[in-house]
């Protein structure tokens, strides 16, 4: 995904699925994400329907989701949002991987931390002030 695509795909994709809100969907940050990428995305990809869509709707009463967000609950959907993370990953988060794993390491329940923690970070430093 070229740099004009990603930016687009960034405003348009990704900042309203991860917005600084109290709630966003639990299949958008799947536990499987503390193992790899692929585990993460792949986790996303294998969300039954039926939960997307329900997750979806609590998004939608809590932080207002997206018009297209229901689509989601469509394989077809979800594998057009897993590029666009991988992309944005790859292009964003995964030259700076060193940096962000030589940070503070938590403990406890928080020890997970799926990789679209650091993802949504530099969505919301992109979206501005």
């Amino acid at each position: 995904m070229q740099e004009q695509g990603l930016e687009r795909a960034l405003r348009i994709t990704l900042l309203p699925l991860y917005p600084r809100a109290a709630y966003f969907p639990d299949f958008l940050t799947p536990l499987q994400a503390a193992g790899s990428l692929d585990s993460g995305l792949e986790a996303i990809l294998a969300t039954p329907p039926r939960r997307v869509v329900e997750e979806m709707a609590l998004f939608h009463r809590a932080a207002g989701a997206p018009s297209w967000a229901p689509q989601l609950a469509e394989l077809r959907e979800r594998k057009v949002l897993v590029r666009v993370l991988r992309a944005y990953y790859e292009t964003v988060v995964a030259p700076y991987g060193n940096r962000l794993r030589r940070g503070s390491k938590p403990s406890g329940r928080h020890a997970v931390v799926p990789f679209w923690t650091a993802a949504s970070r530099g969505c919301w430093q992109a979206s501005g002030p």
